[in-house]
């Protein structure tokens, strides 16, 4: 046995051969990590990955209804968890596809036990390291959108109040500061009003 890791992270397992599936779950327990469920076709798999929210999935490729490639791309759209897929295949195509399904990593059955465990960390520290810089976008995008907002509501005080930049910059600060509501609601009243004149 290797180093145990000290984050116990929740893993979901998706195989349909249940000796498989009893090793992968017996390999990840052994490291500590907790198995939050284990499922034998794709139907069940996108089941529990909803109602469980692992920390990650580790799918077989080819289940009896929804294929793992069908069940990474749910759990991808949906935001659920990183994926890492086992099969018996390396082809090409199945590699390319598995890419677009948004599957984190990919590995060749017969599955080495140390393998799989430093596998499960770093897909989980950048599946983790993506989101944090999704919302880091996602909150400058927002940052950016309240500016332009801001700034066209300047531009109507500048020309429906004859305020220069700077008062109308202010003129919103202190609005939104007496109302106590923030100055891109503010700049949007401002703009909706100049609208209905």
């Amino acid at each position: 046995m290797g180093v145990k890791q000290m984050t116990k992270y929740n893993i979901l397992i998706a195989e349909d051969e249940p000796l498989i599936r009893m090793d992968l779950k017996e390999m990840v327990a052994e490291y500590g990590y907790n198995v939050v469920a284990d499922v034998g076709n794709g139907e069940e798999a996108v089941k529990k990955a909803r109602s469980c929210e692992p920390d990650l999935a580790i799918l077989d490729i080819k289940m009896p209804g929804l294929t793992g490639l069908k069940v990474a791309e749910i759990m991808h759209a949906e935001d659920i968890a990183p994926v890492i897929l086992l099969t018996a295949y390396s082809q090409s195509e199945f590699i390319e596809d598995a890419k677009n399904k948004g599957v984190m990593h990919y590995l060749i059955k017969p599955v080495d036990e140390k393998e799989l465990m430093v596998s499960i960390e770093l897909v989980i520290a950048r599946y983790k390291d993506l989101k944090l810089a999704r919302q880091e976008v996602q909150r400058a995008y927002n940052k950016l959108s309240e500016r332009k907002i801001i700034e066209r509501a300047k531009g109507v005080l500048m020309t429906d109040e004859k305020f220069s930049e700077k008062e109308a910059y202010q003129k919103i600060q202190r609005v939104s500061m007496n109302r106590g509501i923030s100055m891109k609601e503010i700049a949007e009243m401002i703009i909706i009003n100049s609208e209905l004149k």
